[in-house]
């Protein structure tokens, strides 16, 4: 991967400085903070649309169907538009998801339709692509990373005895051995 950039940089530098497009030209990333996939808690994707073009993008429409099966949607819109997006600016939106299911699933591309200009019929752009996502079940990401206070509690109160009784026949054990001191 390292390479690929090394030679994407190498490339880039030697090739033609191209004018930018004068038409508007849309960019979209699509990714995730969240480090652990589980079924049944949330995760949020980030999709952040840039225009790169000269001019403002027109009646911009952005559809995400991953999230219609095994999916519940917990805030954000998988449709949504926007009536324009200037040049040199970009857009965030977010969705919220929760996973219904456990096992692999093919999170793929979002898609954006524009028009780069007024005169101009629309164009279809895809967002990146999450690939396919191993969504843990739930009773192992609450094994692994719930706070496990109760088990702590049952624990403590079941040590009491096993700690009290030896200590309590001691006491006793020793006070029948030892006498008190009488000046």
């Amino acid at each position: 991967m390292k390479l690929f950039g090394i030679f994407a940089l190498i490339g880039s530098a030697l090739a033609e400085e191209q004018a930018a497009p004068t038409e508007a030209r849309l960019l979209v990333s699509k990714k995730t903070e969240t480090k652990i996939l589980a079924e049944n808690v949330d995760m949020t994707f980030t999709y952040k649309i840039y225009n790169i073009g000269q001019s403002a993008a027109l009646d911009v429409e952005f559809n995400e169907e991953n999230f219609a099966k095994d999916w519940a949607v917990v805030s954000g819109d998988v449709k949504t538009s926007w009536s324009k997006i200037e040049p040199d600016s970009s857009v965030v939106h977010e969705i919220v998801v929760k996973p219904l299911k456990a096992g692999a699933q093919n999170i793929t591309s979002a898609v954006l339709n524009y028009r780069p200009s007024e005169s101009e019929e629309t164009v279809r752009s895809f967002s990146s692509d999450y690939g396919v996502a191993n969504i843990i079940p739930e009773t192992e990401y609450l094994r692994n990373h719930a706070s496990h206070g109760v088990d702590w509690l049952i624990f403590f109160i079941l040590t009491i005895p096993s700690l009290l009784f030896p200590y309590m026949l001691y006491n006793k054990s020793k006070s029948r051995y030892t006498k008190s001191k009488k000046n």
